[in-house]
């Protein structure tokens, strides 16, 4: 009978991991019906609205006020408006990486530069443009720049406190093993940090495209935000609103990415 009893329970188990899995893997991906309030808006926004307005512009208009753009202008931003993401979001990754477990590890650094830490997390990145642009002019590395000091609070702070609370055990069994410096941050440091850079990532992801569309509205270097910027003093608003749609999907998608990636990745250094 105590044979019987742990079969079950070793099948329930497995069921129960089973679901939780199958839970893990839809949780990164959210369903499309939670679309259906934006669709239920722009359905009646196109039903109620005028088509002559100026400033609402109805959403049969949009893909239209979209077609000057099409395909020079609009692929061009879109794809600077991405590379941007995608460089400073590694930049700031890398660089957050490498700076939290390093503060995280020292206790005079930590506490030297906390206070510093907090104030620059708080500024916000439109305060520091003319600042940037001043320094290095209007250039896409003033651009990238002002990006990653921005984006990279998230996953340097994660790191940081991921750093702090690595066991003392851990160090220890370094110590004893002789494990060279760069040895003891490639097998025990940086697998601790793990939580804390992916938690980042997926905070700071969003937070990245928010700040690349800011600093292409305010600088007009390129990208959608310049689009944005162009259709919103000719009071284009089928175009403004169009590019919006446009960044909404990007958005969505980056989204999605970040996660699957992320979820893949814990599962690769869980494996291992």
């Amino acid at each position: 009978m105590t044979a019987t009893t742990a079969s079950t329970t070793g099948a329930r188990d497995a069921r129960h991991q089973q679901r939780r899995g199958r839970e893990t893997d839809q949780s990164g991906i959210p369903p499309l019906r939670g679309l259906l309030p934006l669709f239920i808006v722009i359905v009646i926004w196109q039903l109620a609205g005028n088509s002559h307005s100026a400033y609402y512009a109805p959403p049969g208009r949009w893909i239209p006020g979209l077609a000057p753009l099409w395909p020079g202008s609009l692929l061009s931003g879109i794809g600077q408006t991405a590379l941007t993401w995608i460089e400073a979001l590694v930049l700031a990754t890398v660089l957050g990486t490498v700076l939290g477990m390093m503060i995280g590890r020292n206790k005079f650094c930590d506490r030297l530069l906390g206070p510093f830490l907090e104030f620059c997390r708080v500024m916000p990145s439109s305060a520091i443009v003319p600042i940037v642009v001043l320094i290095a002019g209007y250039t896409i590395r003033m651009q990238l720049a002002v990006v990653v000091l921005g984006a990279i609070w998230p996953v340097l702070l994660g790191v940081r406190s991921s750093a702090q609370r690595i066991r003392p055990q851990l160090i220890d069994v370094g110590r004893s093993m002789h494990l060279s410096r760069w040895e003891a941050v490639r097998k025990i440091t940086f697998p601790s940090v793990i939580p804390g850079v992916l938690g980042g990532i997926r905070i700071s992801a969003p937070i990245t495209l928010v700040i690349v569309l800011l600093v292409e509205i305010l600088t007009q270097i390129g990208g959608l935000g310049a689009l944005m910027s162009v259709a919103q003093q000719n009071y284009n608003s089928a175009q403004l609103y169009g590019l919006v749609c446009i960044i909404g999907i990007m958005g969505l998608i980056a989204g999605w990415g970040v996660s699957y990636l992320s979820r893949r990745a814990e599962r690769y250094w869980a494996g291992t």
